[in-house]
């Protein structure tokens, strides 16, 4: 599989040449699914694992039921995982999870391949993605998935409550969006293609939920609708290079 890459269209970004293709690839990439964690189960379940970003910023979420790195060690046939938080990571280890303290978006190599790596809401927190990308791609074996989550810009949620107050923050640490027109040009520079992406739509326990599913109906192809978005990477195959 080969990434799509614009620079051989055009020089111009903004063209219509360019924004056309671009346009018509994320279509034929689009997925849809309604629950996160069962996604990433099935990403998992009987893998070798790397988990970037397993503490989730404060040691607090170790304690919740939703922490995402106990549900992957729960179904993975192996789990490594990495943070910078020293604190979570000496804890974790207190109680026998094998972590390590590790800069994701370093030149490190852990030593270690794997058939997936899970970037769960952490791209949109760090200084350099692509530098964050190329670490994942770095310690996958041949034909392993990089999966990473982040929250979706274009979520009627974010879109209504930026109308209400004028502007719209949600998490003071977060440094970027990641659409999905940002997320194939990431992968592009960082040397990866992206295969798929899938649209998290909010669970039925929502109360909502009913309206919503009108609105899927009316607007199925759109990502208005998504809370979460969910990028797929591949290595492109060498023999398509």
């Amino acid at each position: 599989m080969q990434t799509l890459n614009w620079t051989q269209i055009s020089d111009d970004p903004i063209s219509r040449e360019v924004l056309q293709p671009i346009t018509n690839e994320l279509k034929r990439l689009r997925k849809s699914r309604s629950c996160y964690l069962n996604w990433i189960d099935e990403f998992v379940t009987s893998r070798s694992v790397l988990d970037i970003g397993v503490v989730e910023h404060d040691i607090s979420h170790i304690e919740l039921p939703t922490w995402k790195h106990k549900n992957i060690k729960d179904r993975a046939a192996y789990v490594l995982g990495i943070d910078i938080v020293s604190e979570g990571i000496d804890l974790l280890r207190s109680r026998g999870y094998n972590v390590r303290l590790a800069d994701a978006t370093s030149q490190e190599d852990l030593g270690e391949r794997f058939e997936r790596v899970v970037i769960g809401d952490v791209i949109e927190h760090v200084n350099n993605p692509v530098r964050l990308l190329q670490f994942a791609g770095r310690h996958l074996v041949p034909g392993g998935l990089i999966l990473v989550s982040t929250p979706n810009p274009y979520w009627i949620k974010h879109i209504l409550s930026t109308f209400v107050r004028g502007t719209l923050v949600t998490n003071a640490d977060h440094i970027s969006w990641v659409s999905p027109a940002a997320a194939l040009e990431l992968g592009r520079r960082a040397g990866l293609c992206l295969q798929e992406y899938w649209l998290m739509r909010l669970g039925k326990a929502y109360a909502k939920r009913a309206l919503l599913d009108l609105l899927n109906c009316v607007i199925s192809d759109s990502e208005f609708l998504a809370s979460k978005l969910l990028y797929v990477y591949s290595k492109p195959d060498p023999k398509c290079v």
